[in-house]
């Protein structure tokens, strides 16, 4: 569920994140050097290292010095890892008083400096992270929040205890069935895996802030790019804007994935990246993003604050299918505005929501079926042209390219593209070897010209509840806790439980039975 838990702050003295700011005589005016202060466990699992130089990630444009508090602040992130797998981190920060050590080591070399200042009693930002190999973003906020709280209070349980409960003690939820009741302070955080056949995963807040950003007509050309494998920059002054739109631009690529180098938060010391021949999709802060025009003339780059792109060349996009996409879009994110001038107005498709989340749910929902529905209309007769050299020990899928085009010549520019991109040959790789999925399901379903919100796939597969007990106390000797953010280490090695194993999955003793969509195998086979 969680590998890692983090703090990462000012080191022991205050380095330049530049070289050519090592002769800094204003603290305030300069970027510094971060490190990890505190983290858990202690040693690297071996199947998961932490990823060097982490501290980059949580403190993207490098650790600034401030005069003045400011309140906490929160966002997400993510990095690949060599082999192609992605951590993903969420970091909540706030500002503490610089610690004292800190300013006399730096009195060392700058007198002054250091004097200077002391008076001026800056604050340091610190940043409690955590990183895991699955988005959960919105309970992640939840545990940040809770150990901000627990921090900066009394507390009868100690953050430690929390921290390896969250790391150790909570388990990864099989796919689809169960549902995850944590307890975090005072509320109970529910999260479940979505099964294998249904849409992956996407946990970052609402896809409509792309929407918003960017207008639906430029949002739409941005999935063009994508899906030719552009070289991508996103800028932005909110970085959790850039992760949210990162990721809801690749969810949309379903049933398609982004295989090349995705950084949704690009730290300012990494910069260079951005010449890399290969395509990739990176996010980066307006403070040190490339001027406008961009000097690299190949990379597209998306303005999330303006709304603007600015495009290497216009992706070729099939006309038909995109102004369907464009239309069907426009009815779901802004409903009244396409019928201003009609007098009977039919009430688009929603689900029934209780609240305002399960709203935003329901109309990322929405949003996912509309592109969905793209690639279906795009690729239905695709299974026909594919066979197999063999099946075992591992299938080897070959497509007939050609006849597939002249299915379709009214897009053979697009899909003569799409067909070589890694996305497709990694599509055609391993869709056939991963049992049934709601692509498939749907170009039944269009086939049979029934609704894709009728699809099973869509409804929930939760069955069982698994709920996690309350943080242990075994051992512990103080009835209130408290801490000193201002002094490092700050968390306390004797308040951790004495095993630090981490826990064993239980036995679920539980199978996803896909009644339904074995049902409409019979029905439309």
């Amino acid at each position: 569920f969680v590998d890692y838990f983090l703090i990462a702050g000012v080191g022991d003295s205050l380095h330049a994140l530049r070289t050519s700011d090592q002769g800094f005589t204003d603290p305030f005016e300069v970027a510094f050097q971060g490190r990890v202060i505190d983290r858990y466990p202690l040693e690297n699992y071996p199947e998961a290292h932490l990823p060097p130089h982490v501290w980059m990630f949580c403190f993207p444009k490098g650790l600034e010095l401030r005069r003045q508090q400011s309140e906490p602040s929160f966002f997400v992130f993510a990095l690949t890892e060599l082999d192609g797998a992605r951590f993903y981190g969420a970091s909540l920060i706030c500002y503490e008083p610089l610690p004292e050590h800190v300013i006399a080591t730096l009195g060392e070399t700058k007198p002054d400096v250091a004097v200077a200042l002391r008076k001026a009693s800056p604050l340091a930002p610190l940043a409690f992270c955590i990183l895991s190999h699955f988005p959960f973003f919105s309970v992640f906020k939840e545990y940040l929040k809770e150990m901000y709280l627990q921090l900066h209070t009394e507390c009868t349980v100690p953050v430690e205890r929390l921290i390896s409960m969250m790391v150790c003690d909570v388990p990864l939820l099989p796919q689809g069935g169960i549902s995850l009741e944590l307890p975090i302070g005072s509320k109970i955080v529910s999260c479940s895996r979505p099964a294998s056949f249904q849409f992956p995963i996407a946990d970052f807040g609402s896809m409509r802030f792309l929407f918003d950003a960017l207008g639906v007509y430029n949002a739409v050309l941005l999935f063009g790019c994508v899906l030719n494998e552009f070289k991508i920059v996103f800028v932005s002054s909110q970085p959790s804007l850039l992760t949210m739109a990162c990721e809801t631009i690749v969810a949309l690529m379903y049933p398609f994935l982004w295989h090349h180098v995705y950084i949704p938060m690009l730290p300012a010391s990494l910069v260079d990246f951005l010449q890399a021949p290969t395509p990739f999709i990176v996010g980066m802060h307006t403070s040190y993003s490339p001027p406008s025009p961009i000097a690299i003339p190949e990379i597209m780059m998306v303005n999330l604050d303006s709304g603007q792109l600015e495009l290497p060349e216009k992706p070729q996009m099939p006309a038909k299918e995109t102004a369907e996409l464009i239309s069907k879009l426009k009815k779901i994110l802004y409903p009244d505005l396409m019928t201003l001038d009609i007098v009977f107005v039919d009430e688009p498709h929603r689900t029934n929501a209780k609240n305002v989340e399960e709203e935003k749910k329901n109309l990322d929902v929405e949003i996912r079926l509309a592109f969905l529905e793209f690639f279906v209309n795009l690729m239905m007769p695709y299974s026909k042209y594919v066979s197999f050299l063999r099946k075992f020990p591992k299938s080897i899928a070959i497509f007939n390219k050609a006849a597939f085009l002249k299915e379709r010549p009214d897009a053979v520019g697009f899909l003569s593209k799409l067909l070589e991109t890694q996305a497709f040959a990694f599509f055609l790789e391993n869709h056939h070897t991963e049992g049934r999925n709601i692509f498939d399901d749907a170009i039944l379903f269009k086939k049979a010209k029934r609704d894709l919100h009728e699809l099973p796939n869509l409804k929930s597969t939760v069955e069982k509840i698994y709920s996690m007990p309350d943080p242990d106390r075994l051992c512990l000797r103080q009835d209130v806790y408290h801490y000193d953010v201002a002094k490092y280490p700050i968390l306390h090695e004797d308040w951790y439980p004495k095993s630090r194993k981490r826990a064993k999955l239980p036995n679920w003793d539980f199978q996803v039975e896909d009644t339904k969509l074995i049902e409409l195998q019979y029905e439309f086979s």
